[in-house]
C-alpha cells in the first residue's frame, strides 16, 4: 500500500492546565516562609494588590525574633571571596578573582574562559591567570580548576607530590582506575609498591571540591496550621499570622473609566493577576485544613496522649480519605507543619510505616519501635550490652513482629552504634 501525504480532522480531548492551575499547584507546594516571600514580589509588581497584616505587633516581634536567630550560612563564593580579601595581591587582580570565583560550577569548576576574561576585562592573559591563582589557593584545594586533572594536580601539589609523581598519575588516570599494575609498571618504569602509594594517594583525593562546602541550610519551623483540644474535641486552624489578608484595589480601574484603554489593560491585567493568587492562597488553606483534619482524626490517640500512640498511617491513605490524588497530597505536605500541645511537627511525621504485632491483630508505627529499640538500649550496663539479635529477642517478647535486620535498620536511623562499639566505649565510663 503506498504512502500518500493527506489531511485529516480528529478530536481528542486533554487536560490542559491554565496558567491560574499552574500557579495553584505551585502555590500548593509552598512552605509558609516562601509563600511569604511570594506574597511580597507580588505587592512589589501589583499595583491593585493590597495586604494588611494578620497578627498583632506582639506576634510580629516573636516571629521576626525567630526568623533573625536562624544561622547565616556563607555560600562558596562568600567564603571565596573572603578568603581573597586577605592575600597580598593589587586590587585588580583582587577583582577579577572575585569575579571568577562567582563563575564556578557546583563541583567547584572554573566555567570562565581566560582568554574571553581577558578580552572583557581589558587585561593580558598573565595577569588573568594571576587572578586565577590567587582564586585556586583558596581553600578547599583544588578549587577553581579548569578539568579535572589540573583539580587532581593542585590537591597532590598541596600534600607535597613531586611534579614527577604528578605527571605520572595525570598522565595515566585511565591506567589507574584499573587494577593491573603490571602494565601499569611496564608504561611508567616505578615500581608495583609505588604505584600502589600514588593510587591510595589518588584515592584519597575529590574530584568535586565545590561540593565538600555545601552548607545545609536552617530554616524556620513556622506552622502552617494551629491544633487545639477543647471540649468539644479539637480546634484546627489556619495560623494567619504567616501571610497577609489580600485585597483587590478597584478604585484605580474606576477613576480611569475609559480615558486610557492601554491603562486600562494593564490594570485589568493585574486585576485578573490579583484574584489568581487569592484563590491560589485560599484553595491551599483549605487543602491544608482538609490534610490536617484528617491526620487529627486518623491520629487522634497521639493528641490527647502523645507519641507512644502514633498509628501507621500513609499518604495513599490519606489521599484515599481525601478522594484526590496522591500527587496532591504529596505537593500538599511538602515543607508544610502543624503546631499542637506536644510542639510543631512536620505533617510528614505524621506518615509512618507499620510492623505487625505478633498475635497480628494490631499493627505499631516504625516511629513507635524506633523509640521501643532507643529505651531497651538506654537501659545497658557496660556489663550487659544487648546485641541487635537480643533486642530482636526482647520485642518480639513484647509483641511486636520484627527481624533482626529490621532492629539494625532503626538502630542506624536512631544514630546508634553497634553493640561491639557500645561495648567498647562503655569501658571507659
Amino acid at each position: 500500500m503506498p504512502l500518500k501525504p493527506g489531511l485529516k480532522v480528529k478530536q481528542t480531548q486533554r487536560l490542559i492546565l491554565t496558567p491560574a492551575m499552574r500557579q495553584s499547584i505551585k502555590i500548593l507546594q509552598m512552605s509558609a516562609l516562601d509563600l511569604s516571600d511570594l506574597i511580597q514580589r507580588e505587592l512589589d509588581e501589583n499595583p491593585l494588590l493590597t495586604a494588611e497584616p494578620n497578627y498583632s505587633q506582639g506576634e510580629k516581634a516573636d516571629l521576626q525574633i525567630a526568623l533573625d536567630t536562624i544561622p547565616n550560612h556563607q555560600s562558596l563564593a562568600e567564603t571565596l571571596h573572603s578568603q581573597i580579601g586577605l592575600m597580598a595581591a593589587p586590587e585588580k587582580t583582587k577583582a577579577i578573582a572575585y569575579y571568577l570565583a562567582g563563575n564556578l560550577t557546583d563541583d567547584g569548576y572554573l566555567i570562565e574562559n581566560l582568554d574571553d576574561l581577558a578580552s572583557n576585562f581589558s587585561i593580558t592573559y598573565n595577569q588573568a591567570e594571576t587572578a586565577l591563582g590567587l582564586l585556586q589557593a583558596c581553600d578547599p584545594c583544588g578549587i577553581g580548576a579548569r578539568d579535572l586533572p589540573e583539580c587532581l594536580g593542585l590537591q597532590m601539589a598541596a600534600i607535597g607530590e613531586t611534579a614527577e609523581n604528578r605527571a605520572i598519575v595525570l598522565e595515566h588516570l585511565h591506567l589507574f582506575s584499573q587494577t593491573d599494575m603490571s602494565a601499569l609498571s611496564r608504561k611508567t618504569g616505578r615500581s608495583k609498591r609505588e604505584l600502589q602509594r600514588l593510587k591510595a594517594v589518588l584515592t584519597n583525593l575529590n574530584p568535586t571540591p565545590g561540593r565538600q562546602h555545601k552548607p545545609e541550610a536552617n530554616h524556620a519551623l513556622v506552622a502552617d496550621i494551629l491544633v487545639s483540644e477543647n471540649a468539644s474535641g479539637f480546634s484546627i486552624e489556619s495560623n494567619n499570622s504567616t501571610t497577609p489578608s489580600l485585597t483587590v484595589d478597584t478604585s484605580s480601574l474606576t477613576a480611569l473609566r475609559s480615558k486610557d484603554q492601554d491603562a486600562i489593560d494593564f490594570l485589568n491585567l493585574h486585576k485578573v493577576r490579583a484574584n489568581n493568587l487569592i484563590r491560589a492562597i485560599e484553595a491551599r488553606s483549605t487543602m491544608l485544613i482538609r490534610i490536617v483534619k484528617t491526620i487529627v482524626a486518623r491520629q487522634h490517640r497521639f493528641f490527647t496522649d502523645g507519641h507512644a500512640y502514633l498509628i501507621p498511617m500513609t499518604q495513599a491513605n490519606l489521599a484515599a480519605d481525601l478522594a484526590v490524588h496522591p500527587s496532591t497530597v504529596a505537593r500538599a505536605l511538602t515543607n508544610k507543619s502543624l503546631a499542637c500541645s506536644f510542639g510543631a511537627f512536620p505533617l510528614s511525621f505524621f506518615f509512618t510505616s507499620g510492623i505487625n504485632s505478633v498475635d497480628g491483630k494490631s499493627t505499631l508505627s516504625a516511629y513507635v519501635v524506633q523509640q521501643k529499640i532507643r529505651k531497651i538500649i538506654a537501659t545497658e550496663t557496660a556489663r550487659d550490652v544487648l546485641s541487635d539479635l537480643m533486642i530482636t529477642t526482647l520485642l518480639r517478647n513484647s509483641g511486636v513482629d520484627i527481624t533482626r535486620r529490621t532492629v539494625a535498620k532503626y538502630r542506624q536511623c536512631l544514630k546508634v552504634s553497634s553493640s561491639a562499639q557500645r561495648r567498647k566505649s562503655k569501658r571507659f565510663l
